[in-house]
């Protein structure tokens, strides 16, 4: 019980955070960008859609539910502005909160490694126990050849997009350094 109150204490202060945030964007946003128009910006989650339905109730649920709900609900949302964050944080909870790292098998650590490869802004403790699960499956060459990537396309994506990188760095920097430092990049 005390798991789920953590759960819903976190998407309340993670949603009311976004709102925000949503709220000073807009006073922001240039009416010639892209996203203007869209009445839901990809940070936004609502509150109809399985991942969120779902952490609402993790109490109830194994990780084998979210990973159904994953492969099999979530591609109905890709169209969604929020499809990548749904996403995003779907894997960290599979990861963090049923620690799929220990619990699964090869192929399915494969499956949302692959998955989280490429997704923007990734949390680096995720990729850290990911990567580390596939230690024996995949050769120190590939995981290290992972982690450099992610963190390479990470920082420019940072760099390059966001209008403030360094509250990036400053959140997730320290657990880069660690990938860096572990995987001798």
């Amino acid at each position: 019980m005390k798991n789920f109150s953590v759960v819903v204490f976190s998407i309340a202060t993670f949603l009311s955070v976004l709102s925000a945030c949503q709220n000073k964007a807009s006073e922001e946003t240039p009416k010639n960008y892209p996203l203007a128009e869209s009445k839901t910006p990809p940070s936004v989650l609502s509150s109809d859609n399985p991942v969120t339905s779902l952490m609402l109730q993790m109490d109830q649920h194994t990780w084998q539910d979210l990973d159904k709900m994953y492969r099999e609900e979530l591609p109905n949302y890709r169209n969604e502005p929020s499809y990548e964050n749904l996403r995003k944080i779907a894997i960290y909870h599979l990861v963090k909160d049923f620690q799929i790292d220990k619990n699964a098998d090869d192929q399915t650590i494969i499956f949302y490694t692959k998955e989280l490869s490429g997704l923007k802004l990734i949390d680096p403790v995720v990729l850290g126990k990911l990567a580390g699960r596939l230690k024996g499956v995949w050769t120190d060459q590939q995981i290290r050849e992972l982690v450099t990537s992610e963190y390479n396309r990470n920082v420019e994506y940072a760099k390059t997009k966001l209008p403030k990188p360094e509250q990036y760095f400053s959140a997730h920097g320290e657990n880069w350094e660690k990938l860096k430092k572990l995987y001798s990049i």
